[in-house]
């Protein structure tokens, strides 16, 4: 169990930008066009269609720079370039809400037991071929039963899953009890990168370990390059997105984990956005780098074990309501993350 505590907004630093939380860097969805001082190599004058020019990153921490979710654990640090590769079957918005990605809509049958999502179509993946309802059901399927799997949610809710099979341009998942989250399976965090959807036809004729040198997705960037623990490089999808289209042709994501060198990176020219704790705001601010803020969905939380063991306090709930009463989320947004977060209940 848990208590809510702030929905904090992310923080960019750019060139003349930094992010409080390496899954608040989704670039392709906040950062739009070639615009910010000190991007190289975009157009500076005539009309320009498509994306251009590069946009270089450095993050503090890629993991292991891992291509193939189903064998990522459940962290937002990779997500930082995962979500530009690939798509979820559905998404939060600002408010937490569901909404559609690469699900239209979704609906559970009259014994909740059935949730049946229907898969958007014309979308591609960036080999050209189209994305089907069998792509979808074989990516889950992995998450949920590869001897290989670390997605770690998907293989604890999997003793509840019946099937998950695919009819027609529909995923259809059976579960054996009520479930009544299977519609937030289809996004971050509840599957982490276990829920993104990849190409069976690809992993079946290169095999997994290929795929992993060679990824392919429907988001708005395709894979380019990596060396691991220094970078990865993607560029924009030949393929034209659903849902944006990428504000820059050549992304580049590196991983720096000192935050002095990604400071001295930004200031150099180096780097273009960099990650950096909001407790660091104030002096990189102070050197004359720009912070823009927006709105994110990350959420701090406490979480209590054995809350429901026998002769625990916890077990009382007006020992968890006192506890929840007695946080100050008002001071803990403004002093800790000074100012850029705030409650999400009393």
């Amino acid at each position: 169990a848990c208590t809510d505590l702030c929905r904090s907004s992310p923080i960019f630093f750019s060139g003349n930008t930094v992010s409080n939380d390496a899954h608040s860097l989704r670039l392709s969805k906040h950062i739009h066009q070639p615009s910010l001082p000190g991007v190289r190599d975009a157009a500076m004058s005539g009309f320009v269609t498509g994306p251009s020019g590069q946009m270089i990153v450095a993050a503090d921490n890629l993991r292991s720079m891992g291509t193939d979710p189903t064998l990522l654990l459940s962290v937002p640090e990779v997500l930082i370039y995962l979500e530009e590769m690939y798509d979820f079957l559905v998404e939060l918005d600002f408010d937490g809400s569901l909404i559609p990605s690469l699900a239209t809509d979704w609906e559970l049958s009259s014994d909740q037991l059935t949730w049946t999502f229907t898969i958007r179509e014309g979308v591609e993946f960036h080999d050209g071929s189209p994305l089907t309802a069998e792509d979808v059901a074989y990516s889950w399927n992995r998450s949920f039963f590869d001897p290989e799997s670390t997605a770690t949610t998907a293989i604890d809710y999997a003793s509840n899953v019946e099937s998950i099979t695919a009819e027609g341009n529909k995923l259809v998942v059976v579960t054996k009890e009520p479930q009544a989250n299977v519609d937030m399976w289809g996004n971050y965090p509840n599957l982490s990168a276990g829920g993104m959807i990849l190409s069976k036809k690809q992993l079946e004729e290169q095999g997994a370990d290929d795929y992993r040198n060679n990824p392919i997705g429907t988001g708005p960037y395709r894979f380019k390059e990596r060396i691991v623990n220094q970078y990865i490089k993607m560029t924009a999808s030949d393929q034209e997105h659903w849902r944006k289209e990428p504000g820059f042709k050549d992304l580049t994501i590196m991983e720096i984990p000192e935050l002095s060198t990604r400071s001295a990176l930004l200031r150099t020219g180096g780097a273009d956005i960099i990650g950096a704790s909001i407790a660091s705001r104030e002096t990189i601010v102070d050197s004359g780098l720009q912070a823009i803020s927006a709105p994110a969905t990350g959420v701090s939380a406490l979480y209590y074990l054995y809350l429901y063991a026998d002769a625990n306090p916890f077990s009382d709930v007006r020992v968890r309501e006192a506890v929840s009463i007695a946080i100050d989320r008002e001071t803990i947004g403004e002093r800790l993350y000074l100012g850029e977060a705030w409650p999400l209940s009393n």
